[in-house]
């Protein structure tokens, strides 16, 4: 059987202009790694959304997803929270494991 390590995903669905601002957050803390993916539709609080046909970044939403050591969550999801508390957007926290414990 291959041997698994527990790590946290953390997953946020934001505007896509704030992209940058996450970016550099996560560069300031050495996260190792995350994926950005486009959010095409969905809906919340305010109704549905469409992220399709739209001119410019504003109103477009993205997905971050983040796999990390349990250890640095609590630090990473402080400053997270501190940057997202007056804006648009959710972030999640789950368990997952992973087979190359090295890589986070």
């Amino acid at each position: 059987m291959i041997k698994t390590h527990l790590k946290k995903r953390i997953e946020m669905i934001i505007e896509a202009p704030l992209e940058i601002n996450i970016i550099d957050l996560f560069d300031e803390l050495s996260v190792k790694g995350y994926t950005i993916i486009p959010a095409i539709f969905g809906r919340g609080q305010e109704g549905v959304w469409r992220g399709d046909g739209l001119i410019s970044g504003a109103g477009q939403m993205i997905v971050i997803v983040s796999i990390l050591d349990p250890a640095r969550v609590e630090e990473i999801l402080s400053r997270l929270y501190e940057f997202m508390k007056n804006r648009i957007g959710i972030i999640t926290i789950s368990d997952v494991e992973v087979i190359r414990d090295e890589h986070f």
